[in-house]
């Protein structure tokens, strides 16, 4: 398993935002949610860039 810390990070934030339990408790359930594999792959892009067009 590879560790993505940004990664982890950005969930957290997002999950604390959304349900209030705090930024601490919001990064231990996403590192739990990583270590057992629950977690989406990270982008491939770093933030705000755009993919380029399949079309």
């Amino acid at each position: 398993m590879t560790r993505n810390i940004t990664h982890q990070q950005r969930i957290a934030r997002d999950l604390n935002a959304a349900v209030g339990c705090g930024y601490q408790e919001a990064l231990r359930r996403v590192r739990q949610a990583a270590a057992a594999g629950c977690l989406p792959t990270p982008p491939s892009t770093p933030r705000g860039e755009q993919r380029p067009s399949t079309s």
